[in-house]
């Protein structure tokens, strides 16, 4: 029989996996016991409406952290290390190709920077799965907590206290990062799978897509598939979809956080097994399909869940609510989400309505100084509709404080005449986890700048490259609303 103890521990050793270590020896040996930390509540923040909470950085600092199933150790984004007052050993665009590799605080406090963020990073620290070497989690995207649990002496108890018929799972193999691996099987055919809380949709590879037999669902195509049925364990899940595409953790599947939402589960180190339990919704939507989970938040007045409605209303997706796309842009406008400001600026731009894009951007500006994509926008708003030498003086200053951004400084620099188009794009395509998002953002950016700049057929290329490699994968219109 399983006891089941509930004892506080401070969000900060929770999110460091600090002093953890004392607490086994409270237990005396043979009794099968868990030891549960108070439940942290989680918000979902950016465009992808990645899962993030607050915890204290350094025992003291405020910080917002994101949990990386996928990854080993911590990591900061590079908007973390400005919020936070650290420095950067390397600076990422003077002439070389690396990437900064640390983010230094004080003399003894350094920690590795994540490849994949930048200036609008929603989180400041990404905590790797180190903490399960001392605890097990649990995890529950769709009520938004997380939890750790302190096992002991329970070899065969069920440890899913909620409900004791919850599908248990082994892990195939643990790799060397602490990552936990788990096979799946899609059509019939087994995969080696892994969790990631910082990927918005599941993935598959294109090399295991090409495994499972088309008859049961639909040909890969447009980087999505259709499946047939997915089991996991005793569990399954039928009629879905999965992005195909290369990522960053070394499995054939990766389940990412839409699988997450329909899913209660607990991650026990303890024992090396996964327990889920389903609470309810699609377990793989289609890919732009809007979901229940992301409707509720939107309604709930969450910015960035309203700019997504917008996103996916706009190209093509189906709602059960009577808001329109217009009106969730507005909203998300009023909510103070920035991308939704960014979007209304580039929408005046477009009708030569330079100063309205002007005020939507500098409102932004005061909000979110330190994000020079916006410098950018307000470049391209001003220079047109505005004093031409004060667009390109006000740009250059803003390069300046921002000298060793991972990104958008390329972008910038190409602006300015310091770099060609062929050496921005290259920068853009320099970090393989951001590859793709960015080299779209690049190509938009050349698109407009080039028209401004008269150079009306290179324009034109750069957009016709954007529209082709970069449209938004959306469920058809004609498609039911997922949820």
């Amino acid at each position: 029989m399983i006891k089941h103890l509930r004892v506080g521990l401070a969000p900060w050793a929770l999110a460091l996996g600090l002093g953890l270590g004392w607490l086994p020896a409270m237990h005396a040996a043979g009794a099968c016991r868990q030891l549960p930390s108070g439940a942290m509540p989680l918000k979902f923040a950016g465009p992808e409406l990645v899962p993030v909470y607050d915890a204290k950085f350094n025992l003291y600092t405020p910080a917002v952290y994101a949990l990386d199933l996928s990854a080993s150790a911590p990591r900061l984004s590079y908007a973390g290390v400005r919020r936070l007052k650290g420095s950067l050993t390397k600076s990422f665009f003077a002439g070389r190709d690396e990437l900064p590799l640390k983010a230094v605080f004080g003399r003894s406090s350094e920690f590795n920077l994540d490849p994949r963020s930048d200036e609008t990073t929603p989180w400041d620290i990404l905590s790797g799965n180190e903490v399960l070497r001392k605890a097990d989690l649990e995890l529950s995207l769709h009520d938004g907590y997380i939890k750790y649990l302190i096992t002991t002496d329970c070899p065969a108890e069920g440890l899913a206290y909620w409900d004791p018929q919850t599908p248990q799972v082994p892990f195939s193999r643990v790799d060397k990062d602490g990552v936990p691996h788990f096979s799946v099987t899609i059509d019939g055919v087994a995969l080696d799978a892994v969790l990631s809380t910082m990927q918005a949709r599941s993935t598959i590879t294109p090399k295991a897509a090409a495994r499972i037999p088309t008859a049961a669902g639909s040909a890969p195509a447009h980087g999505q598939m259709r499946f047939g049925l997915l089991a996991i364990g005793t569990m399954q899940s039928r009629q879905g979809y999965l992005d195909i595409a290369e990522h960053a953790p070394a499995a054939e599947l990766v389940l990412g956080d839409e699988f997450l939402r329909a899913y209660r589960i607990l991650l026990s180190r303890h024992q090396d097994k996964l327990y889920l339990s389903y609470q309810s919704g699609p377990s793989f939507p289609q890919a732009g399909a809007i979901t229940y989970w992301m409707e509720h938040q939107a309604e709930s007045g969450d910015g960035a869940a309203q700019f997504a409605m917008w996103q996916r209303l706009t190209a093509g997706a189906r709602s059960i609510g009577k808001t329109t796309a217009t009106g969730w842009l507005e909203r998300a406008a009023v909510s103070k989400d920035v991308a939704a400001s960014v979007e209304r600026a580039r929408q005046a731009r477009s009708q030569g309505h330079w100063q309205e894009s002007q005020t939507q951007l500098r409102a932004a500006i005061k909000a979110r100084p330190n994000e020079p994509l916006l410098w950018l926008d307000l470049y391209l708003s001003t220079r047109p509709g505005g004093d031409a030498a004060a667009a390109v003086d006000a740009l250059r200053a803003a390069r300046k404080d921002h000298e060793d951004a991972m990104w958008p400084h390329p972008v910038g620099a190409y602006f300015l005449g310091d770099i060609g188009l062929d050496d921005m794009l290259r920068a853009a395509a320099r970090s393989p986890e951001s590859a793709h998002e960015r080299s779209c953002a690049a190509r938009r950016y050349a698109a407009e700048f080039l028209a401004l700049s008269g150079s009306a057929d290179e324009s034109a290329r750069q957009d016709a490259m954007y529209r082709s490699e970069c449209a938004p994968r959306t469920a058809q219109a004609s498609a039911p609303a997922a949820g």
